[in-house]
């Protein structure tokens, strides 16, 4: 008799869209398994995901809802969340303990989402941050936050790291591993597109890839079209939903990948925080040249911004004509 079709569930954190769009190419890939896969994520996700994924079933599981403060740096508008945020862990875990004979799933795979594990499923957590960056604090907070991921880690059966294994690891330090923690894979960099080595600049247009929570995804739209005008160029971004008080015609709102690949390979400049997803897909597509722009007070960013240089290479910009 053959096996049973294998259920698993998945379910991205609401963290912009970086984490839910670097689990396109994941669930691809277990598809190809013969896997059939359940994705657990709230409605914006899910409207997202479907642009590229066929034959997926979903439902609706609320999100962490995390968002920037105006006028306070990222790690305190965090920390001052973090009753929030061991809500949300407690309530899905006790989601899924009481979901999880009815949705018959054999496999779990949560992206950094903390309480998605069960003591009877093998659950694995999808993340690059092992070990995230303290805003101070130096040895010893750094110390402290190895016991608090420690902790939340150790449920898990597996750990995924969406990287490679040193010394080509983008994200560094992040995703160090340490003692006490369960069995860890490097499953390589994840990127929904295909790697291109040249891309073919046809525009004379500055593009802003727009990520991340409010009120940072509307303010970096504003600063890069400032900036491309002054120099005289084209502007134009891409994002997931229309930034506060921008020009319609300028913003491309959840393209296809396709066309997201053809918008960032013709691009004379891309502009672009330093999301981690976000970078993975730079790279696949050919875009080392991109200017980064770190999500002030957001501490993981800056890191990676500084480790960008290693990656990339300097290509001269042409003004138009």
């Amino acid at each position: 008799m053959a096996n049973p079709e294998k259920r698993i569930l998945l379910a991205p954190l609401d963290w912009g869209m970086g984490h839910a769009t670097r689990c396109i190419p994941l669930i691809w890939q277990l598809q190809e398994q013969g896997a059939k896969v359940l994705v657990a994520c709230p409605p914006e996700l899910e409207s997202r995901l479907r642009l590229s994924l066929q034959n997926v079933d979903f439902i609706s599981l609320p999100g962490y809802n995390i968002r920037y403060h105006k006028g306070l740096p990222v790690w305190l508008s965090v920390l001052l969340q973090l009753p929030k945020l061991r809500r949300a862990i407690r309530q899905e875990h006790q989601w899924l303990l009481e979901q999880a004979q009815a949705l018959d799933v054999q496999q779990v795979i949560s992206d950094n989402r903390y309480g998605l594990w069960h003591p009877q499923i093998h659950s694995i957590l999808l993340t690059h941050q092992l070990q995230p960056r303290a805003p101070f604090g130096g040895k010893l907070t750094s110390a402290f936050m190895r016991v608090v991921m420690r902790r939340l880690l150790r449920p898990f059966q597996e750990i995924w790291v969406p990287d490679n294994e040193a010394p080509g690891r983008l994200s560094g330090r992040l995703s160090e591993p340490f003692d006490g923690l369960p069995p860890l894979r490097y499953i390589g960099r994840l990127s929904r597109f295909k790697p291109v080595s040249m891309p073919q600049r046809h525009t004379q247009t500055w593009l802003a890839i727009l990520s991340g929570p409010e009120p940072h995804y509307s303010r970096f739209y504003h600063r890069a079209r400032q900036m491309a005008h002054r120099e005289g160029f084209e502007f134009r971004a891409l994002g997931w939903k229309m930034p506060d008080g921008a020009y319609a015609e300028e913003v491309r709102l959840n393209l296809s990948d396709d066309d997201f690949a053809t918008e960032v390979s013709q691009a004379t400049k891309v502009l672009c925080s330093a999301g981690y997803s976000s970078l993975c897909d730079l790279l696949s597509l050919g875009r080392n040249d991109a200017e980064l722009f770190p999500t002030p007070g957001q501490t993981e960013q800056a890191y990676l911004a500084s480790r960008w240089k290693h990656f990339s290479t300097v290509v001269p910009q042409e003004k138009p004509t």
